[in-house]
């Protein structure tokens, strides 16, 4: 939900220093603005792969509506007795590269590829945009093992 967050604090920003609802007579006129608002609140994206790209505000609505739905205390109770389990996060410096800005970073696209079939590097995940799958390489990896292999 932190796509919703954004465009929350975003329209915020955009409006400030009155409220979205006060400022949208004025914000009409800036087609930019008006794009960034349909895309962010009026948009319905589609579920890929079980996996959603992108939250607009319309997705949430259709998914849990615009009210809460119980309207007694919070029944949930955590789960002390399941396993525990984290994800490793990147740290900062740490960013992810496409395959083209990666084949940059070791000098060609065919070095990239020939690291891969020697398992000296791994994608670390992929996305797809527009139905186009891209895959991405940590760069500090990159970088370590073009150190070794010059």
């Amino acid at each position: 939900m932190g796509d919703i967050a954004h465009t929350l604090h975003e329209s915020d920003r955009v409006a400030r220093p009155r409220s979205l609802e006060q400022a949208l007579p004025d914000l009409v006129n800036d087609a930019e603005v008006v794009r960034f608002l349909g895309v962010t609140f009026m948009d319905r994206n589609p579920l890929v792969d079980a996996l959603r790209g992108f939250w607009s505000v319309q997705d949430a609505v259709d998914k849990w509506g615009v009210e809460r739905r119980t309207k007694g205390p919070n029944l949930w109770k955590p789960d002390v007795d399941g396993e525990m389990w984290s994800t490793p996060m990147p740290e900062w410096g740490d960013p992810l590269l496409n395959r083209d800005d990666a084949a940059k970073l070791v000098g060609s696209l065919r070095t990239l590829e020939r690291w891969e079939r020697k398992n000296l590097i791994a994608p670390k995940g992929e996305i797809y945009t527009g139905g186009v799958r891209t895959r991405l390489y940590r760069m500090p990896v990159l970088v370590r093992v073009r150190g070794r292999c010059r």
